[in-house]
């Protein structure tokens, strides 16, 4: 598990800024990752309109997949065994070969050494303009500084290399190309962007945690591994990136930190296809440093030394919404909403009150409905929770016990006047 990492400093004249260290600078637009519901009131017409989108949202037939992994050199966290396994999940389940850049903690400029990477292998793997799925992993040490900005950080942290530069890199403008991306870091929920395609993220931790999980010994990377792998042994010829969210929620471990997930630049869903044939792709190496001394070693495979959870007490999430309006009408009307949603998107109302002007709702729904719904509804998860309702459950009685001996009541003495 990572030691806690302190906040960087904010500055513009950081070493791997982007218009410090990376060969092209964009300027990017203001983030779309999501706000919490619960700041603002939210008309139920308005809210309606954004959950019918998000149903109704379709995916991409992609032409191109390309997974890059990335983590540093100096690493303490065991990133190098979460890239192996990383590797090893895109090749065994979805046929897809996956190359790997080290950072160099003594490279004078980090940053530049990725980005000029993911140029050509993007460049290589995109010779066309038809739809593309970059997936996109990174393990290792997380810093925010003081605007919550996130960094992938060298152990000593002296190396820094912007998500804002890498995201700009991994989205470039004018390409067909979707982002799916695995944070296993500190701070890695404070992962924004501003790219105008398709962009998930799914992260170990909120914006404020300090360690990557690492319960019993598991990392993130590999409890997604883990998730995935019972749903592409039933026979599924395809996975959304909401149902490995809700698939890596349900084996969440006594301990292991919330993971998140944020749905960027529309309602579009991200679906990658499971393999269907024999052969898989191979994976491919590349380093900052020069490769021609590395050896070949065994092919990795997934981690089994630890059973799945079982499926018979599954998590949901539970959200608060405010509502404008008369309160009694306003949660009247939206309860005939959800009455219409889908099966797989239920939204079921848990409690109701009356506030200023509005109403406070909550609702608890399916972790992959609530990522589903994240595309067009500004909501956050207050927490995950197992089963009914504590509150109407019969309280066990609780057995006095006797005291040893009856003090028999005495009055105080009276004071003479």
């Amino acid at each position: 598990m990572a030691s806690p990492a302190p906040r960087t400093p904010a500055t513009s004249a950081l070493p791997t800024s982007p218009t410090a260290s990376s060969p092209r600078s964009r300027e990017t637009s203001p983030s779309k990752i999501p706000v919490r519901v619960n700041s603002k009131r939210v008309a139920v017409p308005e809210l309606k309109a954004a959950l019918e989108r998000a149903v109704r949202a379709k995916g991409t037939h992609y032409s191109n997949i390309l997974a890059f992994s990335v983590y540093w050199d100096d690493d303490n966290t065991l990133a190098k065994e979460d890239n192996q396994t990383f590797i090893a999940m895109m090749r065994d389940m979805f046929d897809v070969p996956c190359e790997t850049f080290v950072l160099q903690s003594k490279s004078p400029i980090p940053a530049w050494d990725l980005t000029l990477q993911l140029i050509k292998a993007i460049k290589a793997k995109l010779k066309n303009q038809k739809p593309s799925l970059l997936v996109f992993s990174y393990a290792g040490h997380g810093v925010i500084n003081y605007l919550d900005e996130l960094y992938f950080s060298s152990r000593n942290r002296k190396k820094l290399v912007s998500w804002s530069t890498v995201q700009s890199d991994l989205t470039p403008h004018g390409l067909a190309m979707d982002l799916f991306a695995i944070l296993d870091c500190c701070h890695s929920g404070s992962a924004t962007t501003g790219s105008p395609n398709s962009t998930h993220v799914l992260a170990a931790c909120g914006a404020p945690v300090w360690a990557r999980s690492r319960t019993s010994g598991i990392s993130f990377t590999e409890r997604v591994a883990r998730a995935i792998r019972p749903i592409f042994n039933s026979g599924q010829v395809s996975i959304s990136t909401e149902e490995i969210f809700h698939a890596v929620q349900k084996e969440t471990p006594a301990g292991a930190y919330m993971s998140r997930f944020s749905s960027h630049s529309g309602a579009k869903l991200i679906i990658l296809p499971f393999k269907v044939a024999a052969t898989s792709g191979s994976g491919i190496s590349s380093s900052g440093a020069s490769s021609s001394g590395l050896k070949s070693s065994p092919r990795p495979s997934l981690p089994s030394s630890l059973p799945l959870r079982p499926h018979n007490r599954e998590t949901q999430v539970l959200v608060m919404l405010t509502l404008e309006g008369k309160a009694t009408e306003v949660v009247r009307d939206f309860q005939k909403v959800i009455e219409t949603m889908p099966a797989k998107f239920q939204i079921k109302i848990t409690d109701a009150f009356e506030t200023n002007a509005s109403a406070g709702v909550f609702v608890r729904m399916t972790w992959e409905a609530f990522a589903r719904l994240l595309s067009t509804v500004n909501m956050e998860p207050l927490l995950p929770i197992i089963g009914p309702s504590l509150v109407g459950a019969q309280l066990r009685e609780v057995r006095t016990i006797p005291a040893r001996e009856k003090l028999p009541f005495r009055e105080r003495p009276q004071r003479k006047e």
